[in-house]
């Protein structure tokens, strides 16, 4: 399979429909000076932090693709999965929960 990093789950669902997000969302990474500092432990010893990977190109929390600090990229994946058909138009509830089961960043839900 030449891109792996395709079937990933969480990342289907952003890219399938908005690839501008998952570019933003890989920026966030490099511009984060927490989420840099974890990258290099997580590489140079992945069992160190369990709960984190970094498989494919991209960087996870148990499973679910991790935001750098970023409030305008939030604001934005908070709107696209509020106002697109991946989140159907629905309560902001509705959309916190549904986001929360694909990305991760500190204080989401």
């Amino acid at each position: 399979m030449p891109y792996p990093e395709l079937m990933q789950p969480a990342y289907v669902l952003i890219s399938a429909v908005n690839t501008e997000l998952v570019t933003r969302i890989r920026e966030s990474w490099l511009k984060d000076p927490a989420l840099i500092h974890l990258l290099h432990k997580i590489k140079s010893d992945p069992t160190q932090f369990p709960k984190y990977s970094w498989q494919a190109g991209q960087l996870e929390r148990k499973g679910k693709l991790m935001l750098g600090v970023n409030a305008e990229l939030r604001r934005n994946l908070l709107q696209y999965f509020q106002g697109s058909a991946v989140g159907g138009h629905s309560g902001m509830e509705s959309t916190i929960r549904r986001l929360a089961s694909v990305v991760y960043w500190k204080g989401l839900y």
